[in-house]
């Protein structure tokens, strides 16, 4: 875990950065919702949000980008990272490694780009011994990247923000050019409507990704199964925070099947309604089962939702 504060050089002049600090519990399951996401896309060399973050500076945000491939699983589900190490897996690479991944950086480049997300506090590296040679090994900063990679999503596909803003770095970033980067990216799956209820946009529970016609600035694909995505997500945290409170005990840790199962249901039985969603949480509470762990698994189930949506409405 890191500090509340941490610096970042703006202009050649330093100045605190603040992060809201995040409980154990509740960073490993934004974590987990992150790569739930990434995992569902299509595997890109160039994250545009990564882009955002750095301020248009392409060699870094590709570094970056790469470093969060090594974090996705496999096709199996297992990890890519190899290096287990005072808590935490390790990406081992040596400066003139880089030049052999898909982002193809010098030893100079590397060099560079390592200094600039370390300096951002994106990263943590430490030196240790490999194959018998003393080499750099790399970590996120999870609380950190999170904190930064959400802040810039939600200013890259708002589009109540002008297309030209300040980024972590202090330059101005050219939004036009990110845009034409999602038209050409899509994700695999259906496009369906995710329109959001008029009195959405004054919920302070959910915040949309998209517009209140659920795409993204972009107008793509991408955006608006993004923006559904990230809505059934904060649904199934909300669901979480619940159990969290009225039992008194954390929400068993989901595996992604049964992530993706419960968002499926959420939006099959909700389609975006989430006052509708909230009623149906509480009255669940509020419900003797005989029998029941409340868990959402149990609340996802047909019988379940149509029975709580039913005295919702």
């Amino acid at each position: 875990m890191t500090n509340d504060t941490t610096w970042t050089k703006v202009n050649g002049w330093s100045k605190p950065r603040k992060h809201k600090k995040l409980e154990l519990g509740e960073l490993q399951m934004q974590w987990n919702d992150f790569l739930a996401i990434k995992a569902s896309q299509r595997v890109v060399v160039l994250d545009p949000v990564c882009l955002e973050m750095l301020n248009n500076d392409h060699l870094t945000a590709l570094m970056l980008s790469q470093i969060l491939y090594w974090y996705t699983p496999n096709d199996k589900g297992q990890t890519r990272l190899g290096v287990f190490k005072n808590g935490h897996e390790w990406l081992v690479k040596k400066r003139t490694d880089w030049i052999n991944e898909p982002c193809r950086l010098s030893e100079k480049q590397a060099r560079r780009s390592l200094e600039i997300l370390k300096e951002n506090k994106l990263i943590i590296t430490e030196i240790h011994r490999f194959n018998c040679f003393p080499t750099t090994h790399i970590r996120l900063n999870i609380e950190v990247f999170l904190t930064t990679y959400f802040e810039c999503a939600s200013r890259l596909f708002l589009p109540s923000r002008a297309k030209t803003d300040v980024g972590l770095r202090g330059q101005n970033i050219n939004r036009d050019y990110l845009t034409e980067i999602y038209k050409v990216e899509g994700i695999k799956g259906e496009v369906t409507d995710t329109s959001l209820p008029k009195n959405h946009e004054n919920s302070t529970t959910f915040i949309p990704v998209g517009d209140s016609e659920g795409e993204a600035v972009t107008g793509g694909v991408k955006g608006a199964q993004m923006s559904k995505r990230l809505l059934t997500l904060k649904m199934v945290r909300h669901f979480t925070k619940c159990y969290e409170r009225v039992r008194g005990v954390d929400h068993p840790i989901l595996s992604k099947a049964n992530r993706d199962k419960a968002c499926t249901q959420l939006d099959k039985w909700f389609s975006g309604d989430t006052d509708l969603f909230e009623r149906a949480v509480d009255g669940y509470f509020n419900t003797e089962f005989k029998d029941c762990d409340y868990r959402i698994m149990h609340f996802v189930q047909d019988g379940i939702l149509e029975n709580r949506i039913f005295e919702a409405i």
